[in-house]
């Protein structure tokens, strides 16, 4: 099975989208302490730290505006809701910002840069 038979269809609350890119930024929670005349820190950890996801998006089509409209809805509704990342799989998400571009140049589609925690 190829990399892309495992990818699924990318949706934010039941509304679908075509993916283009994604990032993810992961790691720890950490308080560095430093004091004086002193050459070394010490680190604390505090835990894992909040994962954000960065979805390069796009809707496009005969029907475009309706899929832009109901994305934007969807990304103003307030509350976790169910994303289906298409690289990792189904979670519970919140989108913390939804970024929309559109160009004469590219007619019949729509761009957004969707962050969610």
């Amino acid at each position: 099975m190829s990399w892309r038979d495992r990818l699924i269809p990318a949706s934010w609350r039941g509304v679908p989208f075509l993916v283009e890119a994604h990032e993810a930024e992961l790691g720890r929670r950490v308080q560095v302490h430093e004091f004086p005349l002193r050459d070394t820190a010490y680190a604390e950890d505090l835990g894992r730290a909040t994962r954000r996801f960065t979805i390069q998006a796009y809707v496009l089509g005969a029907d475009y505006l309706d899929r832009r409209d109901a994305l934007v809805r969807a990304a103003e509704l307030a509350g976790a809701g169910k994303l289906e990342h298409p690289y990792l799989g189904e979670m519970q998400a919140s989108c913390t910002a939804c970024r929309v571009g559109e160009t004469t140049r590219e007619g019949g589609m729509c761009r957004f840069t969707l962050e969610f925690v």
